[in-house]
């Protein structure tokens, strides 16, 4: 790998609209009058299903039963080795309430994330790398913008030399912007 000044790499991602439909799993549908009910019934069962991180116990706000298309309320759902998945509600259309993550990244939301650095490095280095060149783990991850981060290794295609990598990531939505500390050490 062509060594490079150490230093952080930021650019507005360039998954604009995809990261933020790759990264949150939901977007769950349930049709109902009980708002609240209906919601925490479909993230207890098939969005748990969907996020693979075992039985949750969900809880939302309280919604009116006549709540007005587009309006939200927050929802969580507790795993069961104590962790929290924030989930935002919407009303839908024709009686339906629609679920989403905030803070969880899916296994496709992890690999839009991957390809995106991976690229933003490209553009800082020069060098083609391609997808997959950076593993940072398979997903579901729990992640707070404002304390986490991503560790990740970053393969050198030129000799296989492994590199410490860590993500910053502004936010888990569209306008998402991703800071990259690449070590100039290879590892071991």
């Amino acid at each position: 790998m062509k060594k490079t000044t150490r230093g952080r790499i930021t650019q507005r991602a360039m998954v604009v609209g995809l990261l933020a439909a790759a990264a949150l799993v939901g977007a769950g549908c349930s049709s109902t009058k009980d708002i609240k009910g209906s919601a925490e019934k479909y993230i207890e069962g098939d969005l748990a299903e969907q996020i693979a991180l075992g039985d949750l116990t969900a809880t939302c706000d309280d919604v009116a039963s006549d709540a007005e298309v587009g309006a939200t309320f927050n929802c969580t759902a507790d795993t069961a080795d104590g962790q929290t998945v924030e989930l935002l509600g919407t009303v839908a259309d024709g009686d339906k309430v629609n679920v989403d993550t905030t803070n969880l990244i899916g296994k496709d939301g992890m690999t839009v994330i991957e390809n995106s650095a991976v690229k933003l490095i490209e553009q800082q280095t020069g060098q083609t790398l391609g997808d997959g060149a950076l593993e940072c783990g398979e997903g579901p991850q729990l992640f707070d913008v404002a304390t986490d981060t991503l560790s990740c290794v970053l393969t050198s295609p030129d000799d296989g030399s492994q590199y410490e990598t860590t993500l910053t990531l502004s936010s888990l939505g569209a306008d998402a912007q991703i800071s990259i500390d690449l070590s100039q050490t290879p590892i071991g």
